[in-house]
């Protein structure tokens, strides 16, 4: 199966998140979204992995929690995916 790999940096992703929802329809399975830069603000719920770059988290005074990951691994999930898309 196809693996997507959604980053997203801006804060009202209103697109994105139209597409992310289709997507999470067709393969839930298969979709993993990252928050970085402003977008680690964002309070809405995904229903799919979410994880959020610790390093943007901090900087802007969020506590990173669960499904905060690094550098290292956010290029492991870019390099494990079949797709990425950036927003």
């Amino acid at each position: 199966m196809k693996r997507t790999l959604h980053i997203l940096k801006d804060p009202n992703p209103r697109e994105a998140l139209e597409i992310i929802e289709r997507q999470v329809e067709l393969l839930p399975e298969n979709l993993s979204v990252l928050l970085i830069q402003e977008a680690v603000q964002i309070k809405s719920k995904f229903p799919v992995d979410l994880y959020i770059l610790d390093e943007d988290a901090i900087s802007r005074g969020i506590e990173p929690g669960q499904g905060s990951i690094n550098y290292t691994q956010m290029l492991e999930m870019i390099l494990v995916s079949d797709s990425v898309v950036v927003w």
